[in-house]
């Protein structure tokens, strides 16, 4: 008979994490805490209202309505929150499709058609899971500001204007933020984020599709497809912290040996972001966004950043820098000599 094998212990603080996700930092504290009534019912109230991120059931990034799948069982709401994830994706192709009737035609009206009947399909079907599960009407979602912000700003097109052929030539679905620091002359490039506004009027959006004299620019109508959105006006505390956090570590860099041209560029962008920047009335904006400014971002879960109008520039609106290369897709690209007819076309209606 073989000789039983037995698992090492884990170390001290492993074990503790692991009891800690098991059953939460109290109980693991005090074992004997699980048969307080008291805590029992603490307990059941915050697994109704917070949601946990491994958890199946917890619907996108926002909270479900107290007790909504608890009164349905476990394969029930496993399949109604299986269909409202397809519900979202597919109003999602169905403004993407008619984005994209302009420039693509024929195609993408057969793909619209699709889209509506296929997200019709899927809106019964969850009525029906709602009868099943004696249910009225679909389950309250609260979101955070920031995806509320994505959720409005998802309702419009953007512009943006830069290298022409992405759409028509490289046949790239969505916009996407350059690999090089610089382009060939030297010009420091965006790595980090990708510029557009939201306004088809904005002075920018014509003066970088080329001016109507550059044949190597274009002009982008853009459907977002953002999910979290943070406004620079209004960050999160620990968002702020950790910029402030970040332009210290470098500002000591700076004063004891220096900073690379890239941490210099970050080092810009982290100051004007927190409106340090001594220039008053020049708004929010960098002037090239480095990759570490949009890593910062990104590991606080934020797909784009949504600024004010700079005071001082007359005519600009809003800009999104979007720190993501997958919720930008291009429904359209405009040849830099067609790019003011078609703003004033747009401007008419």
């Amino acid at each position: 008979m073989a000789e039983p094998q037995f698992k090492p212990a884990r170390p001290p603080i492993e074990q503790f994490l692991s009891d800690v996700r098991g059953q939460g930092i109290l109980q693991t504290l005090n074992p004997n805490l699980k048969n307080d009534p008291v805590f029992q019912r603490v307990s059941s109230v915050l697994d109704a209202i917070v949601p946990k991120p491994d958890d199946p059931l917890s619907v996108g990034g926002g909270k479900v309505a107290a007790g909504f799948f608890s009164n349905l069982p476990t394969p029930l709401a496993k399949k109604v929150k299986a269909t409202m994830k397809k519900i979202e994706d597919l109003e999602l192709k169905v403004k993407r499709e008619r984005a994209a009737l302009k420039s693509d035609g024929r195609p993408a009206s057969t793909a619209l058609e699709k889209a509506e009947n296929s997200l019709k399909a899927q809106n019964k079907k969850l009525d029906k899971l709602f009868e099943e599960g004696g249910v009225k009407g679909p389950p309250q979602v609260i979101k955070n500001k920031e995806e509320q912000l994505a959720e409005t700003l998802r309702k419009d097109n953007l512009y943006h204007g830069g290298i022409a052929g992405l759409k028509t030539e490289a046949g790239e679905p969505f916009l996407k933020r350059p690999l090089a620091a610089t382009d060939d002359s030297g010009v420091a490039l965006s790595t980090g984020g990708i510029y557009s506004v939201l306004n088809v009027d904005d002075p920018r959006f014509f003066n970088f599709a080329g001016r109507n004299i550059n044949p190597n620019k274009a002009g982008y109508v853009v459907s977002p497809e953002l999910r979290r959105t943070v406004d620079a006006a209004d960050m999160p505390k620990d968002l702020q912290n950790k910029l402030y956090n970040r332009l210290s570590e470098l500002q000591q860099v700076d004063d004891f040996g220096g900073l690379t041209p890239l941490e210099r560029y970050t080092y810009f962008n982290i100051a004007k972001i927190l409106g340090k920047e001594p220039i008053k009335g020049s708004g929010l904006v960098p002037g090239v966004f480095q990759k570490e400014t949009g890593d910062i971002f990104r590991q606080e879960g934020f797909d784009s950043i949504l600024f004010p109008r700079r005071p001082k520039f007359k005519g600009e609106g809003q800009t999104l820098i979007s720190v993501a290369d997958d919720n930008l897709r291009i429904a359209d690209e405009i040849k830099y000599d067609e790019v003011a007819d078609f703003i004033r076309k747009m401007t008419k209606k």
